[in-house]
C-alpha cells in the first residue's frame, strides 16, 4: 500500500511540476504582448528572451539574424504606429516547451508603420504566435498574421 501511495504522489507531484512549467511560459508569452508591444516596455526583452533567440519571421526579404534586438525594434515600431495598441487573448495553449497563442492586437494608427505614413484609422489584427523556450525564456518565435487585411483597413 506504501509503494501505490509513493508512486501515485510523484505522478501527481509530476503533472504539479508541469502544470506550474506550463504556466509560467505562458505568463512569459502574455508579457510579451501586453508589457513589451502594447505596453513599449523593451527593456523587458532581455529578460524574457533567451541570449540565442531567433524569429523566424516570414516574408521579410532582410537577412536576419532576427534576435533580441529585432523583437525590441518591432514593438517600438508597433507602438510608434500604434499607441493605443491593446492586445487581447484569444486562447493560449501550451504544451511541454512550446506556447501557442491565438491573440487579436487592435488600435489606431497614429504613427507610420513602415513606410505607411499615419492614417487615423482604427485596425483590428488577429494573429499566431508560437513561443519555444529553453531554461524559462524564450528561444524561439514564429508568428503569422494577415498582412494585406491590414493594410487594407488602414488604406480604405
Amino acid at each position: 500500500m506504501r509503494r501505490w501511495v509513493l508512486v501515485v504522489g510523484c505522478v501527481l507531484a509530476g503533472c504539479a511540476f508541469l502544470y506550474a512549467t506550463d504556466t509560467h511560459n505562458e505568463m512569459i508569452a502574455k508579457e510579451v504582448f501586453t508589457r513589451v508591444f502594447a505596453g513599449g516596455e523593451t527593456s523587458l526583452v532581455d529578460q524574457l528572451y533567451a541570449p540565442n533567440y531567433h524569429d523566424n519571421y516570414p516574408g521579410n526579404d532582410a537577412p536576419g539574424p532576427y534576435g533580441r534586438e529585432f523583437v525590441k525594434q518591432a514593438a517600438r515600431g508597433w507602438k510608434r504606429a500604434f499607441p493605443d495598441l491593446a492586445i487581447a487573448f484569444n486562447n493560449v495553449v501550451s504544451d511541454g516547451d512550446k506556447v501557442v497563442v491565438h491573440w487579436t492586437a487592435t488600435g489606431t494608427q497614429k504613427g507610420p508603420l513602415g513606410d505607411l505614413p499615419a492614417s487615423g484609422r482604427h485596425a483590428s489584427l488577429p494573429g499566431i504566435t508560437i513561443f519555444r523556450f529553453e531554461h524559462g525564456k524564450i528561444a524561439e518565435e514564429w508568428t503569422v498574421f494577415d498582412r494585406a487585411n491590414l493594410m487594407h483597413q488602414l488604406t480604405l
